[in-house]
């Protein structure tokens, strides 16, 4: 027994001192970007749970690197310049996808699309013979969802005039369960590591594995480095904090929520429609129904047979319901999963959220319909054709 013990801690001490070899190297040679939130960026206010923070200027990291964060008194994010003007205004609102916490503000889809609307103001144009000055108003908050894209779409409605209002609906989280008014855990915060109520799988990864995982994140280098290499793992072990929802099962075709969650984006484009501000929908695609292959690892990861799940059920399902009520809606979801295959990273490694390339084409691909949308008086704007499901 001495003998065994003695082995046992040999083992031990190995392995600790292969750890920390390991992490320094990873530091010396190919440091990685620590996660750093400050959860006081977030502020609690009635009616939304909860929103960005007036006037925060600060540096943020979510794994993928260094992010300044700029707000203005109204909680949306703003650049170093300021607030953006322009002659026509277009109001975005969306959750953290729309935030963009990931990437630097001229990375985002919002900035994008608005200096792709400025070099369009040099072409002339045979529908409007005046040239093109927008502003694009970033007006998104993590762990946001469609009852809240509705009320902010209000509270904006209600103190600016703008030409079109663009909602980004999240394709996962965003078909919601209940139209309450229940604040969401603040991202990112995570959840504190206690004793596990019973040996489920799922139960000590919640409890145990996935804090610890959180905490290290934030401190080690090692960790953020396989966790952006070794993605397929993370997820097969349940370590991706996410945890595989019930509108991916065929089961669930005929569940009330996309009627739920179509009835409250409805009242969001009714308040647009009554300020006289066009509307569109963009739907926003998980990266693991962009990459397939990584859809059917989640799945496993998750303990769900695969052959009981659609990916592309809720943007089928959601869009068809949407297009029924007469909204237009953009699905780049065939459009992402091509460049995928052709190796683009629209996804962050370590954050997945979008990218600035994903950022990128995700305004290229709507810069067509907002174009339409904003020239064509009041008659409705169609669906392209590539967003056919």
């Amino acid at each position: 027994m001495p003998r065994r013990i003695a082995r046992l801690v040999l083992v031990l001490v190995g392995v600790l001192v292969g750890v920390l070899l390991s992490e320094g190297l990873v530091r010396l040679f190919a440091p990685q970007p620590l996660v750093r939130i400050r959860p006081d960026i977030w502020m609690p206010v009635a009616g939304l749970g909860h929103q960005m923070a007036p006037h925060v200027d600060t540096i943020i990291n979510t794994g993928e690197r260094d992010v300044r964060l700029l707000t203005d008194a109204r909680g949306n994010r703003i650049g170093p310049q300021g607030p953006p003007r322009g002659r026509r205004k277009i109001l975005a609102v969306g959750d953290s996808f729309v935030e963009g916490l990931s990437v630097a503000y001229p990375d985002l889809v919002t900035t994008r699309l608005a200096e792709m609307l400025e070099r369009r103001r040099s072409r002339p144009r045979a529908t409007a013979g005046r040239t093109w000055e927008h502003a694009v108003v970033t007006a998104g908050v993590s762990g946001w969802d469609p009852g809240r894209y509705y009320r902010k779409t209000l509270a904006e409605l209600a103190v600016d005039d703008y030409d079109l209002v663009l909602l980004f609906v999240f394709t996962d989280n965003d078909v919601v369960t209940h139209t309450g008014t229940w604040r969401p855990p603040r991202p990112n915060e995570g959840n504190p590591m206690r004793l596990p109520q019973g040996l489920d799988r799922r139960e000590i990864v919640d409890t145990l594995i996935y804090p610890a995982y959180a905490g290290l994140r934030a401190h080690s280098h090692l960790v953020v480095l396989l966790k952006g290499r070794l993605l397929n793992l993370w997820l097969r072990l349940g370590l991706s904090g996410y945890h595989f929802d019930a509108i991916y099962l065929t089961s669930h075709a005929d569940s009330p929520r996309w009627a739920m969650t179509t009835g409250l984006i409805e009242r969001a484009v009714a308040a647009a429609a009554r300020s006289t501000a066009r509307a569109m929908v963009v739907l926003i695609p998980p990266d693991f129904v962009v990459d397939k292959a990584m859809g059917r690892v989640h799945a496993r990861g998750q303990g769900t047979d695969s052959e009981l799940v659609d990916l592309d059920q809720p943007a089928r399902l959601l869009g068809r319901k949407l297009r029924d009520a007469e909204i237009v809606v953009l699905d780049p979801t065939r459009h992402f999963e091509t460049l995928h295959e052709q190796g683009v990273a629209l996804y962050g490694r370590v954050d997945r959220h979008l990218s600035p390339r994903g950022h990128d084409e995700l305004a290229r691909f709507i810069l067509p319909a907002v174009v339409e949308q904003l020239s064509n008086g009041d008659a409705p704007a169609p669906t392209p054709a590539s967003d056919a499901r």
